[in-house]
C-alpha cells in the first residue's frame, strides 16, 4: 500500500492505496465520486478525462499511488 496525498474539486484527501489502483477507481470505489466516468479504460477515448494540475490526462491510465500533492478537477468541480 502506499500512501496518495490529492485534492479534488477543492477537497483534499489523504489516502493508503495499491501500486496499480488508478485515479478513476480510487475517485469512484473509494471517494464515491462521479465527475469521471469509464469509457474503454485503455486510456484512448477520453471520456474520464480530468485536469490534473492544470494538465488535461486520462484518470484510468493514472496511478493514485504516484498523486503526491496533486490537484485534481473534474467536471463536478
Amino acid at each position: 500500500m502506499h500512501q496518495a496525498s490529492l485534492s479534488i474539486d477543492g477537497e483534499q484527501y489523504e489516502l493508503s492505496v495499491d501500486a496499480r489502483e488508478s485515479l478513476w477507481e480510487t475517485m469512484v470505489y473509494r471517494l464515491g465520486l462521479t465527475g469521471a466516468n469509464i469509457g474503454c479504460d485503455r486510456a484512448q477515448c477520453g471520456i474520464c478525462n480530468v485536469v490534473i494540475d492544470g494538465r488535461a490526462m486520462n484518470s484510468c491510465a493514472v496511478l493514485t499511488a504516484r498523486m503526491r500533492g496533486s490537484r485534481v478537477e473534474t467536471v463536478a468541480g
